[in-house]
Formats: C-alpha cells, sequence, structure tokens
C-alpha cells in the first residue's frame, strides 16, 4: 500500500473512534470530568509509554539520521508563525484575538494525533522522529505560546517545569534505553508498558471525540474568521513548508511523509488552554480546534496525495 492509503485507512479509525467520543459524551456515558481526566492519563502515563518503548526498542542506527528532522521540525515552525501572522493580517483579526489566530494556524496536535498516526505507518523510525519533534514542540510551545496568547505579557516568561514534561523525559529515557543498549527491553514488565502505550491513538482519538462534543460545532459558526486560520493550519503551511524542506533536500522520502503529517495535523488542544489562562478568547481557540480536527480526517490524505505527486 502507498503512505496515502495507509494514511487513508489510519483516518477512517481516527474518524470511527472521534465518533464513538462524540457519541458517548453526548448520551452522557462520560463527562467534562471524564474528558479532562483521559488527556492528563493520556499526556502523564500512556503518550509517555508509547514513545519511550518505542524509541527504546528501536534501531540506534535510526537515531544519528533523525538529527536532520530536528533542525527541519525548529524550519517548519518558523514559517508557520510567519504564515500564521500573514494570515492575521490579511484577515484584519482585531487585536488581541489576532494572537489566538496565529496560535490555531501555527501549533499542531503532535501528541494525540501526529504521533499515533506516524508510529502506526512507520515503526520505530516515526517514534524517534517525534522524539526529535518534541524537543521543537518544548521550545516552541512553552517558550512563546503563552506569551504570543496575553496581550499584556512583559517578555518572555518560561515555565521550566511545563518544558521538562512526561513526554519529553520519556524521549530521554527512551533514547538512553536505545544509546547504551540496556537489556531491559525482553520482559513482561517492557512488553506490558508497551501494550499500554499501544493504546494512546484509542483513547486520543476518543478523547478528541468528546472534546468536540463538548465543545460544540455550533461554536464554529460564531467565529466565521477562524475558517482562515485552519485553512492555514492545515492546507498552506503543510504545502509551503514541505515543499521548502523537500527543496533543502535535508530528508529522506520516509522522514518527509512523517513530517508532511505533523505539519497537517489539526491544533494543538493546549491552545484553548493558554487563550483562557491569558484571558483572551478561548472560545475562538477552541472552534479553531474543533474544525481542524474534524476536517483534517479529509485534508490530511489530501496534501499526502498531492504533496505525493510533486515531492516524494
Amino acid at each position: 500500500m502507498t503512505n496515502v492509503a495507509i494514511l487513508i485507512s489510519q483516518m477512517e479509525i481516527f474518524a470511527v473512534l472521534m465518533i464513538l467520543g462524540y457519541v458517548a459524551y453526548k448520551i452522557r456515558l462520560i463527562n467534562d470530568e471524564n474528558t479532562d481526566n483521559m488527556s492528563v492519563i493520556l499526556t502523564r502515563v500512556i503518550l509517555p509509554l508509547m514513545i519511550g518503548t518505542s524509541i527504546g526498542g528501536g534501531n540506534r542506527n535510526d537515531v544519528f539520521g533523525v538529527g536532520a528532522f530536528l533542525l527541519c521540525s525548529f524550519i517548519v515552525y518558523g514559517i508557520s508563525f510567519i504564515l500564521s501572522f500573514g494570515c492575521a493580517k490579511v484577515m484584519k483579526v482585531e487585536k488581541p484575538l489576532d494572537r489566538v489566530h496565529v496560535a490555531v494556524s501555527a501549533y499542531s496536535n503532535s501528541g494525540f494525533f501526529a504521533a499515533p498516526i506516524t508510529i502506526a505507518m512507520f515503526g520505530d523510525i516515526a517514534a524517534l522522529a517525534f522524539a526529535a519533534y518534541t524537543i521543537a514542540d518544548a521550545v516552541c510551545v512553552w517558550t512563546f505560546a503563552p506569551t504570543l496568547m496575553d496581550p499584556n505579557a512583559n517578555g518572555i516568561n518560561i515555565n521550566w517545569k511545563k518544558v521538562f514534561n512526561p513526554v519529553l523525559a520519556a524521549v530521554f529515557i527512551g533514547l538512553i534505553i536505545l544509546m547504551l543498549a540496556l537489556p531491559v527491553t525482553d520482559n513482561v514488565v517492557w512488553n506490558t508498558l508497551k501494550d499500554v502505550g499501544s493504546t494512546s491513538k484509542y483513547f486520543a482519538c476518543i478523547y478528541i471525540g468528546a472534546d468536540i462534543a463538548r465543545k460544540g460545532l455550533k461554536m464554529v459558526m460564531k467565529y466565521p474568521k477562524v475558517i482562515g486560520a485552519v485553512f492555514t493550519k492545515l492546507i498552506a503551511y503543510p504545502f509551503v513548508a514541505v515543499i521548502v524542506i523537500g527543496a533543502l533536500g535535508l530528508l529522506d522520502s520516509t522522514l518527509l511523509a512523517i513530517l508532511t503529517i505533523y505539519c497537517s495535523s489539526p491544533t494543538m488542544v493546549l491552545v484553548a488552554v493558554f487563550a483562557r489562562q491569558a484571558g483572551n478568547n478561548d472560545e475562538y481557540a477552541a472552534s479553531g480546534i474543533v474544525l481542524s480536527s474534524v476536517l483534517s480526517l479529509v485534508t490530511m490524505p489530501f496534501v499526502m496525495w498531492l504533496l505525493s505527486v510533486f515531492i516524494y
């Protein structure tokens, strides 16, 4: 199967799971508290286990190959900010809402969306790519996003506890196990932890569906300009970013396909949290998260297909 066909099959699974989460919330099998707790378990337990065991059980020869992926992750983040600020200017989004508009366009849902997809499609090399992307993510999200959202911010205020989160810790632990060839990867404990981590795709999609249900689809109609932010996030940004990276020749076709999925993923769920904490319009952020999460099921395979014609 081609990467596009495999991606479509993954999107079908994601769609079913998101619908399951949506329906479960709507018929009150789960509530807001359950949904929030699911997010905590995902980010602090399941996702770190998926990343740590995937990296730790990988191939050491692949580590050096993803060094360029780290560089490319920072490059595409720069491209995303340029396009996002440009979109806000062109659409004349009023201040301070323009800050939320930029964040909706720029930040990808790498943990809940891109990582499970790429690891399911490409295996251990995708886990190492996620390790590289996570470093760029931690820097660009936790050093810049809170300040970006806050119209009254005075300089950059870094919360180092947030930068060094359980996912990033799992990345370093996995790399230590891999590079030192520690004999911990072939026993019942390791296999159990790996099995728990392998459920990330299912729990993440159910969570996304439930989150969409509680935010509501009608919210999108209240903020029509968010459509521009979502178009930038799902279409313009991945096209420009992958064309630039492809032209630089820094990545092989597999890593370029993985980067495509990261760039074309929906908006990061934390964007709404940052907006709320900064006293900005978290409804606008939530509408972007909902719309991008739904549309990405279609736009991601489309972007992958179109770029595969010209780039891969």
